[in-house]
């Protein structure tokens, strides 16, 4: 079978490697941040105990996640050069991943140039553009999955072949499930049922193949803990489980904070996503309801997003994060009904808006080289340079309507991202207290090389000064709740140390915890 390539399949291809490039550019500059240090400490320290069962945070059990991220990064720990780009790299090929995935099924299903839009627009929308394609989180691996989960479901569910169905659909919230615990179960819920309510084949919910595929996820889960009981308790770690899940909903938040959620959700959704959720206004047309039934892709699509988007309009626990797996479909519906409904007059208002913000970027790239925080960054003005002229030549392009307001906005986006990578990433490099946090953990390293290091009785280090020393001694650095012996280090706070008659301070250092200090001792 010979696959014959479409001009859209060649502009995708085309946008992929692009993408990739600009993104990869810079990506392990910044030191660890956020949530990045947990993940990279839990796998670690699985490596160094040789434990991938039982999951521990500085030699205490970790009961946030269940560990299937931290196998991953644990395998890259394993058998590569660890560092902060290497781990960051999951993540981004996670979001390569499902634009991959939604351009072959929304191409099948819907259309070519809906499909490519949609996936582009995933990829360059603004929180992932200039954030989280930076990030090294667990959600867009997570959201890869629920991406494929929501196809599953909705391709198979106009099939007869509800077995294949039910089985590949469980095996997925099951990896799901050893991602981020039970969210994963309430998407399966939630999809399942709407999907096959607007089928008319809710009573096949309540068919053996069901059950199939409910056993399998069971039998998973039942294996994994049966062998973590032999490590730890049961009991403490599906508290956790539980407990992650519910502050994510309103059960947590008080009726002030969930109501002012619920109010600015929708604002803030578009604002997240722009620039493409503004084509959220051709979804007001009269004609919107008749025209989205036209297709059942699109239609059971939108379904799907309605299904599971109200958990998370209701919580005001909400990051944009969380919301990656609904956005594959949300394009989809926001392209469809943008070809459905536009017009000349419609893309004049888009071309005035992409002039407008091509000047913006103008000025803005043209001041970046003649800020004295910024004189650090060498060849600022030749970096500055072409990317002005790049934006002109794009400009000249529009006008002469040589490129799509589409080109234009992608590439547009692509050269402000450029710069984001070539001057902001450096400058925050060199401000955030990451990097100085980084520089700790070396030096603790180096003061004890060679000897044992203990935190007296869980003294609050930050989490990525204790990952890098951890990565630096290549030892897992427990906490110590006895008396301290003679000839180890510790690490801990000034009263604890007095009340312990030690005074040979060798370093200290500050952390976030109440803006303490703590100090590194010898005994």
């Amino acid at each position: 079978m010979i696959i014959q390539f479409k001009k859209e399949d060649s502009y995708f291809l085309a946008a992929l490697l692009g993408i990739a490039i600009v993104y990869s550019i810079n990506l392990g500059l910044m030191p660890l941040l956020a949530d990045e240090p947990i993940r990279a400490l839990v796998s670690m320290e699985m490596v160094l105990r040789d434990n991938y069962i039982f999951p521990t945070l500085g030699g205490d059990a970790y009961l946030n996640k269940p560990p299937l991220f931290n196998w991953l990064i644990a395998c890259l720990i394993s058998n590569t050069d660890f560092s902060e780009g290497v781990l960051r790299a999951i993540p981004l090929i996670s979001f390569f991943l499902i634009s991959i995935l939604h351009y072959v099924v929304c191409s099948k299903y819907v259309s070519k140039q809906i499909a490519l839009w949609s996936s582009i627009a995933f990829l360059t929308c603004g929180r992932i553009i200039f954030y989280d394609s930076m990030m090294g989180y667990i959600d867009p691996v997570f959201a890869l999955i629920i991406v494929a989960n929501f196809y599953i479901i909705l391709v198979f569910s106009k099939t007869p072949k509800y077995t294949q169905l039910f089985i590949f659909s469980y095996l997925l919230c099951t990896i799901a499930f050893f991602l981020k615990g039970l969210p994963a179960c309430t998407f399966q819920a939630f999809t399942l049922a709407g999907v096959f309510i607007y089928r008319k084949t809710f009573h096949k919910l309540f068919s053996w193949s069901h059950l199939a595929g409910i056993s399998i996820f069971s039998l998973c889960i039942a294996i994994y803990y049966y062998e973590y009981g032999s490590y730890g308790s049961i009991e403490k770690v599906l508290r956790a489980l539980i407990s992650q899940s519910t502050q994510r909903t309103p059960v947590s938040t008080s009726i002030t904070d969930t109501l002012s959620h619920i109010l600015q959700f929708p604002f803030n959704f578009i604002a997240d996503f722009l620039p493409y959720s503004l084509l959220i206004f051709f979804c007001f047309n009269k004609k919107f309801k008749d025209v989205i039934r036209e297709n059942d892709f699109v239609f059971a699509s939108l379904l799907i997003f309605g299904c599971n988007l109200w958990l998370y309009w209701l919580s005001a626990e909400t990051r944009p994060r969380y919301l990656f797996m609904f956005l594959p479909i949300f394009f989809t519906v926001l392209f469809y009904t943008y070809e459905k409904f536009r017009s000349q007059k419609t893309e004049s208002y888009i071309s005035y808006l992409l002039i407008f913000i091509a000047i913006a970027a103008i000025i803005a790239i043209g001041i970046l080289p003649f800020l004295q925080r910024l004189n650090f960054i060498p060849d600022r003005i030749a970096i500055a340079s072409i990317s002005i002229v790049a934006i002109v030549i794009l400009l000249v392009c529009l006008f002469m309507e040589n490129i799509t307001n589409m080109v234009m906005l992608v590439l547009l986006l692509l050269i402000i991202r450029m710069n984001f990578n070539l001057f902001i990433l450096p400058l925050r490099k060199k401000e955030a207290p990451e990097s100085a946090n980084k520089k700790i953990g070396y030096n603790i390293a180096e003061l004890t090389k060679g000897e044992k290091l203990f935190l007296l009785y869980k003294a609050p280090v930050n989490d990525d000064i204790l990952y890098y020393i951890t990565a630096q001694k290549g030892e897992v650095i427990y906490s110590e709740s006895g008396a301290p012996v003679a000839g180890n280090y510790y690490i801990g706070r000034k009263s604890q140390l007095d009340s312990l008659h030690i005074r040979s301070i060798i370093y200290q250092f500050p952390v976030s915890y109440n803006n303490q200090t703590l100090y590194l001792v010898k005994k």
